[in-house]
């Protein structure tokens, strides 16, 4: 999906992160949502990290936005 990444740092435990930001735009969120589902598949299915397949740790929607966290 079109989005843009930046790097986070999570304050608390001292961690960067990935973050990709989805405009509020109807499709890109669509578009956004159905990638979410499809990557938090793939990480179920390859819990163990054979394949290094980036994790996407949460998403959540913030002013109509949408945010994925990657590790």
């Amino acid at each position: 999906t079109f989005g843009r990444v930046v790097e986070v740092k999570d304050l608390k435990y001292r961690k960067y992160y990935a973050m990709k930001i989805i405009k509020a735009v109807k499709w890109y969120i669509e578009s956004a949502e159905i990638e979410a589902s499809i990557l938090f598949k793939i990480n179920e299915i390859d819990s163990e990290n054979k394949y290094h397949i980036c994790k996407l740790y949460k998403t959540f929607k913030h002013n109509k936005h949408y945010f994925m966290l990657f590790e």
